[in-house]
């Protein structure tokens, strides 16, 4: 009981804290701040920022998960690693 607890209110700093959340937040800012200065004719790049965005809201929800569980959900990771979307690229690209 008392390791749920921990986990509990680890997980509750790890969302909450700004010691936690900041570094995800200037890692997307960055990440937004090139994107905004791309031009036009830079569409691979745009696409990467948009699939490097998705892909750290995919790690944060995940690093939370396995914080708050305490143990890496295996299944749900080799799912994100094999899911393919329409061009045939791996999520995690």
């Amino acid at each position: 009981m008392n390791d749920n607890i921990r986990k509990a209110n680890t997980y509750k700093l790890y969302t909450e804290d700004p010691t936690f959340r900041e570094p995800w937040d200037k890692v997307r800012a960055a990440f937004v701040a090139r994107w905004q200065t791309t031009q036009p004719h830079e569409y691979e790049v745009r696409e990467t920022i948009f699939r490097y965005l998705g892909l750290m809201d995919k790690l944060d929800a995940f690093v939370g998960s396995v914080i708050a569980s305490g143990e890496i959900d295996k299944a749900r990771f080799e799912h994100l690693i094999a899911r393919q979307d329409d061009r045939g690229q791996n999520e995690l690209d």
